[in-house]
């Protein structure tokens, strides 16, 4: 069909992460001037929402913030540390805690929005508002075209952790947890844990297949037969 091959499709979800990065670059120092990391502060722009005044039950928070449960239990008991959340059992359900933002942690979020507003004006204005409503409209369409099945991963995660809490408490035994993940020891600043996650990391791509090392010195890592199907 003549033109069918003058259209090329692009890696576009390494695309979405360098443009996620490209708009986090300038709003990190603000968030990290406050304490923040990206992922407290998806937490914290959700409950500050006027509608979740009230709190939002675990679940739907990771669901609101795009987090897994695993991953967002341990941060809420951090964030409940600093004094940003409050946490409480459900009055419907006592298996499911309520969270909700602090005072504290409201006025923190208004003081960054302004600084948030201003990086928002700066894009407009390099772009145009025409193109910057161009680009909502497409991603909200690209959302919705998975919109459902990611919903029911988050939810199958959380899920997950509340029966793995149920079980904990009914006495039956859960696996156990690594003595020390490597983010943990990259926070206390091992050198050897930040050395060992990329060689695991490796590794772990080796034993599934999907990259060996090149002949020579170097030990360049490249694709296999098998993992180059993978690739757009």
């Amino acid at each position: 069909m003549p033109g069918a091959s003058t259209f090329k499709h692009r890696n576009l979800p390494l695309l979405l992460l360098k443009g996620r990065e490209a708009v986090m670059r300038h709003r990190r120092p603000a968030l990290r001037a406050h304490g923040l990391s990206d992922q407290q502060w998806r937490v914290l722009r959700v409950l500050a929402e006027p509608a979740h005044a009230a709190g939002l039950d675990t679940g739907r928070l990771a669901r609101e913030a795009h987090l897994l449960g695993p991953s967002l239990t341990g941060m809420l008991a951090r964030m409940e540390a600093a004094g940003l959340v409050q946490r409480e059992r459900s009055s419907e359900d006592a298996r499911r805690s309520v969270v909700r933002a602090t005072p504290a942690a409201l006025a923190m979020a208004a003081s960054l929005q302004s600084a948030i507003e201003a990086q928002y004006e700066d894009i407009e204005a390099h772009l145009g508002r025409a193109k910057l409503a161009q680009l909502y409209a497409l991603l909200d369409e690209l959302i919705d075209l998975q919109g459902d099945a990611l919903q029911e991963e988050t939810s199958d995660m959380t899920d997950n952790r509340n029966h793995h809490h149920a079980d904990r408490r009914s006495g039956m035994s859960a696996p156990a947890a690594p003595k020390r993940s490597y983010r943990s020891a990259q926070r206390g600043g091992s050198s050897d844990a930040r050395r060992a996650a990329p060689k695991r990391s490796y590794r772990s791509a080796q034993r599934g297949g999907f990259v060996g090392c090149a002949p020579g010195r170097s030990q360049a890592l490249l694709p296999t037969r098998a993992a180059r199907r993978f690739l757009p």
